[in-house]
């Protein structure tokens, strides 16, 4: 939700608590000046946010947030899925649907999956597991069809996005290098002796 969409649910909030008030306490002045006043306003920010959220609808983008994948057991790859919302407004209870190849991979889990709420302008990286077939890991490259389903603020209408195709790259074996975690034996709580993984001055703990 952007600011001017939030600044304007904050007003009308406040003043359809501040009619309710004149409703249960009414008064002359309010009745004949303020409470006419208040329902114009409310109308006024109605067909404000109407064009707010028709000038704004989202637009997604979809990406693989990194450049190359290593097989895993069973051929199984983890393709990380970048969705940016390019535009201001937001979209809600977004759902990414993956288009099956049949040659080329096959879906691990069958459901949509879920990236829940993406604002204007933000992004979001969700996994899709792929099981790979022969096809696609002899090019060690090929292309995911898919699009997505979201709603907005305005009504509960679903709206589904144009297809587009996110490119995936297998990487070499070579390529990908294990990363040392020196923390690992201490994962247990096992007592930590070595004392070049102390990062702070030594003289605070000798």
């Amino acid at each position: 939700m952007t600011i001017k969409n939030r600044k304007c649910e904050d007003i009308a909030n406040k003043a359809e608590n501040f009619l309710s008030k004149i409703e249960k306490n009414p008064t002359k002045l309010s009745i004949e000046d303020l409470h006419p006043i208040t329902k114009n306003l409310l109308k006024v920010l109605k067909v404000f946010l109407s064009n707010l959220y028709q000038t704004s609808k989202p637009e997604l983008i979809f990406s693989s947030a990194i450049s190359s994948y290593q097989l895993k057991e069973n051929n199984l790859i983890d393709l990380q899925v970048k969705i940016e919302n390019v535009s201001e407004g937001h979209a809600e209870q977004v759902e990414f649907v993956v288009v099956e190849y049949t040659n080329i991979f096959e879906l691990v889990n069958k459901q949509n999956i879920g990236f829940g709420t993406i604002r204007g302008k933000a992004q979001q990286i969700e996994i899709v597991t792929l099981r790979l077939l022969q096809e696609a890991i002899q090019q060690k490259a090929f292309t995911v069809k898919s699009f997505a389903k979201y709603k907005t603020g305005e009504n509960d209408d679903i709206i589904s996005t144009e297809e587009q195709e996110i490119s995936v790259q297998l990487g070499n074996p070579e390529d990908f290098v294990p990363a040392e975690n020196r923390y690992a034996a201490y994962a247990e709580s096992a007592e930590v002796k070595d004392d070049d993984m102390f990062f702070w001055q030594r003289k605070h703990y000798k």
